[in-house]
C-alpha cells in the first residue's frame, strides 16, 4: 500500500540509540545552567538530519523509500560518535548542537542520499550533528564557557528513516514514514 504525502516537510535522518539520547538529555540539563532562555529538544526528537527534502506533495513515501534504498545499497550499520558541542545562526535563531565525527561511512551515506535527491536538496555541505536546543538570543560567551565538559560517546545506527515534520506551537512533531535497515540488501 502506497503512503501519499500531503503537505509535509520531509527529511531523511539517522537516530541515536536510547543511551545516547539519555546522555544528551543529561548534557542539555548541564547546558541549561549556562545558556539561558534556550528551548531544548525532546529526547524522542534527537536525530542527525542527513538531507532535508523540503515541502513534498507530489512524491509518495514509497517512491522516496525506493530511492533511499538505491542510495544506501550495500551500506551496513554505522557507528556515530560525538565530537563536541557548537552553535550556528539560522535566521535569527542560535542552533545548539552536538557535532558528530565525520566517519567515512556517514559521509558516504550523506553523499549518496544527496546525490539521489539532488533536485530537492540545497547545496549546503553536510555537517553531521544532532540539534539539541535553540535560542532567540545569541550566545555571547566563548564556547568553552557556554558548554560544560563533555565525554565522547558513540552508538550504532542500523537504519535510516524518511520523516515528516509538522510544526506546532509546542515544537515540531516528527512521524517516521518509512525506514531502511542498513545492510538489509545483502
Amino acid at each position: 500500500m502506497e503512503t501519499k504525502i500531503t503537505n509535509s516537510r520531509l527529511f531523511i535522518a539517522a537516530w541515536p540509540d536510547k543511551n545516547m539520547q539519555n546522555a544528551l538529555v543529561k548534557y542539555m540539563g548541564a547546558c541549561n545552567q549556562t545558556i539561558q532562555g534556550a528551548r531544548w529538544t525532546e529526547a524522542a526528537n534527537l536525530h542527525c538530519t542527513i538531507a532535508y527534502l523540503g515541502d513534498e506533495k507530489a512524491d509518495s513515501a514509497d517512491d522516496i523509500l525506493r530511492r533511499m534504498k538505491s542510495a544506501l545499497e550495500f551500506i551496513g550499520p554505522i557507528s556515530i560518535r560525538w565530537n563536541g558541542p557548537g552553535t550556528f545562526i539560522k535566521k535569527e535563531t542560535t542552533v545548539i548542537w552536538m557535532g558528530l565525527e565525520e566517519s567515512p561511512t556517514l559521509l558516504e551515506i550523506a553523499a549518496n542520499i544527496r546525490s539521489e535527491f539532488s533536485e530537492l536538496i540545497d547545496e549546503k555541505s553536510f555537517r553531521p550533528h544532532i540539534t539539541f536546543g535553540r535560542t532567540k538570543r545569541p550566545i555571547k560567551m566563548p564556547i568553552s564557557k557556554a558548554f560544560p565538559a563533555w565525554r565522547p560517546l558513540s552508538c550504532t545506527v542500523d537504519r535510516i528513516d524518511l520523516v515528516a515534520s509538522e510544526l506546532t506551537p509546542q515544537g515540531p512533531k516528527y512521524t517516521i514514514l518509512k525506514s531502511h535497515t542498513l545492510g538489509s540488501d545483502w
